[in-house]
């Protein structure tokens, strides 16, 4: 934690623009407080251009598409990202279940090697190339869920629409990523958070935290992103023995 004459002294540096002052004021006061207040919708008031929300269509051209992520991106300094790193994984750990934005802050501000590694894949595969060149989304906007209603027991997208009516869960719900620059690797994240909820649906398991642990270790595994590792080894920590 920070005093408060540390906190004026680092605010106060030259060195910060105006912007950088007024963002970096805003996250060391939400670490003063735990993190407890961090979130998207907090720093939506430190972003530039914070009108833009998650609602993308699915029919943007490439420019579109980039300027979409670009209207979005919050330039955060070295100082600002490790303490996002710090507050984001302590909230991640504490609330596995409970903080989905801080466990989406923590994967954007870490893990970018493992990003490139997975744009690359997907660029050297055919399917993988289609996704990122025609970049669909998951959402109620560019899903026809009554389209998935009338499909047969057992199949993906009926499956797929049970598991989100039973568990409460709206796929509106995953953030636009903000933290990364490169709009190619900020798609690639935002779609991996998207497929969250159909990796449960294949694996069969429940989104309670030994159900997430198991997808963290999947995801982990098969993406290489430190925020998975990190969920997958540090989640069972918050298990009962039995």
């Amino acid at each position: 934690m920070f005093s408060k004459l540390t906190v004026t002294k680092i605010i106060s540096a030259p060195s910060l623009t105006a912007f950088q002052f007024r963002s970096t004021k805003a996250l060391l006061r939400a670490s003063l407080f735990g993190f407890s207040k961090l979130s998207y919708r907090f720093l939506d008031g430190f972003t530039p251009n914070s009108e833009s929300t998650g609602g993308m269509k699915n029919n943007y051209s490439k420019s579109e598409k980039e300027s979409v992520y670009a209207l979005r991106y919050f330039q955060a300094s070295l100082f600002q990202k490790i303490l996002l790193t710090g507050g984001s994984a302590y909230m991640s750990l504490l609330h596995t279940t409970k903080r989905p934005d801080m466990m989406a802050v923590l994967g954007e501000v870490t893990g970018n090697k493992a990003r490139k590694k997975m744009y690359e894949e997907m660029l050297n595969d055919d399917e993988g190339l289609q996704i990122l060149r025609d970049q669909p989304r998951i959402n109620t906007s560019t899903t026809d869920f009554e389209a998935l209603s009338r499909m047969p027991s057992g199949t993906l997208g009926k499956v797929y629409l049970d598991f989100l009516q039973s568990h409460k869960i709206s796929p509106d719900k995953r953030p636009i990523v903000q933290f990364i620059e490169d709009p190619e690797l900020a798609y690639v994240m935002q779609r991996f958070r998207e497929i969250h909820d159909l990796i449960h649906v294949i694996l069969n398991v429940p989104t309670n935290i030994l159900g997430e642990v198991v997808v963290k270790w999947v995801e982990g595994i098969q993406t290489g992103l430190p925020v998975c590792l990190l969920a997958a080894v540090c989640g069972p920590l918050q298990l009962s023995p039995k």
